[in-house]
C-alpha cells in the first residue's frame, strides 16, 4: 500500500513540474542538445555590446544595430579570446600560458614578441590568468609539487600575483594552505581599483562553487561559502559588491558584510556605465536584455532563435 502511495505522490509531483514548464521550453529541452548559448558570454565595451556564442554577435551603440561574424570569418578575430594568450588592458603586453611535460610556463611579452618576464611552476595544466584593470599586475594559480605528488596528485599552491614592473611573484595561499588538483579554480576577476581578486573553486565531487576574495592589501583570502555552480561573476563598478548568476537568477554579494541577496532573473550578466545586460529565455529562444543597474527599465534588445 505504501509503495503505491509513494508512486502516486511522485507522479503528482511530476505533473506539477511539467505543468509549470513553458510548453515551448519543454519542446526545446526535449529536441535540442548542447547549444552555444549554454556557454555564451557578454562583453560590454564603450561603443558596442557583444555576445560571444558560436561567433560574435555585435550590437553597435547607441541604437544596437546588429552584426554577426562567425568564428570562420576573419572579421571575428578582434572578438576572439583564448585562455592561453591574453592582452594587457593597454594593449602593449601579452601573456602566453602553456604547459609542457607537466610544467606550466608564463611568458610576458611585448607586441614584438620580446620576452619581458618568465615564470614556471609544476602546474599540471595552464590554469586561469587575469590582468589587473590598470595593467600593473597579473593574477594566476600556482602549483608546486610535493614529495608525494606522483602518488596522491597533490600540489602545494595558491593564488599568485606578478608585478609587471619587475616580474616579482607574490603568493597568496588558499585558506586551507594548499590547492587540491581535484578542485578547479577559475573565473578570476579584479576589483575596479585593482586591490582585490574574486575567483571560484569548484568541487567535482559535490559539484558546487565556493566564492573567494583575495585582498592584496592584507594578503588575506576570504571564503564566502558554497553555492550551486556559478556561471558568471562580476564586480559592481563601485567595488562594494559582486554580481554573480546561478542558473537563471542573479545575486548580489556585499563584500564587506558577506550578505547575499537576490537581484534579477537572468544569466550571463555584464555591467557598464550604470546599465546591465543579461540573457533570459531558453536554448531555442534566447533574449538579450538591457536594464538600468537596479534592474528597472528592462527591455529586450534582440531575440536569438534556433
Amino acid at each position: 500500500m505504501m509503495k503505491y502511495l509513494i508512486a502516486g505522490v511522485v507522479s503528482l509531483a511530476l505533473i506539477v513540474v511539467i505543468a509549470a514548464i513553458d510548453a515551448e521550453e519543454l519542446e526545446c529541452a526535449l529536441t535540442t542538445g548542447h547549444t552555444p548559448w549554454e556557454n555564451a558570454r557578454i562583453v560590454w565595451q564603450e561603443d558596442e555590446l557583444v555576445v560571444l556564442a558560436a561567433g560574435a554577435h555585435i550590437f553597435s551603440l547607441p541604437d544596437y544595430a546588429y552584426t554577426y561574424y562567425s568564428w570562420d570569418d576573419p572579421r571575428s578575430e578582434p572578438y576572439s579570446e583564448t585562455d592561453d594568450t591574453l592582452i594587457s588592458p593597454d594593449g602593449t603586453l601579452m601573456v602566453d600560458n602553456f604547459t609542457r611535460y607537466s610544467q606550466r610556463t608564463l611568458y610576458i611579452k611585448d607586441r614584438e614578441d620580446t620576452i619581458i618576464h618568465r615564470y614556471s611552476d609544476d602546474s599540471p595544466q595552464p590554469g586561469p590568468v587575469a590582468w589587473s584593470p590598470n595593467g600593473s599586475q597579473l593574477a594566476f594559480v600556482f602549483h608546486q609539487s610535493t614529495e608525494f605528488s606522483q602518488i596522491v596528485q597533490e600540489y602545494v599552491g595558491g593564488l599568485a600575483v606578478m608585478d609587471i614592473t619587475n616580474g616579482d611573484v607574490t603568493p597568496l595561499f588558499h585558506p586551507d594552505g594548499y590547492i587540491q588538483t581535484s578542485v578547479g579554480y577559475y573565473q578570476f576577476h579584479w576589483s575596479p581599483d585593482s586591490s582585490k581578486i574574486a575567483f571560484l573553486g569548484r568541487s567535482p565531487v559535490r559539484f558546487h562553487d565556493t566564492l573567494y576574495i583575495a585582498n592584496l592589501d592584507t594578503d588575506e583570502i576570504r571564503s564566502y561559502g558554497a553555492v550551486d555552480p556559478i556561471s558568471s561573476l562580476f564586480w559592481m563598478q563601485d567595488g562594494a559588491a559582486i554580481l554573480f548568476s546561478v542558473s537563471d537568477r542573479m545575486h548580489l554579494l556585499d563584500v564587506t558584510t558577506g550578505i547575499t541577496r537576490k537581484y534579477i532573473d537572468g544569466r550571463k550578466p555584464a555591467v557598464y556605465a550604470g546599465q546591465i545586460a543579461y540573457l533570459t529565455g531558453h536554448a531555442c529562444k534566447t533574449n538579450l536584455v538591457v536594464a538600468d543597474i537596479n534592474g528597472e527599465n528592462a527591455r529586450t534588445v534582440y531575440t536569438f532563435e534556433s
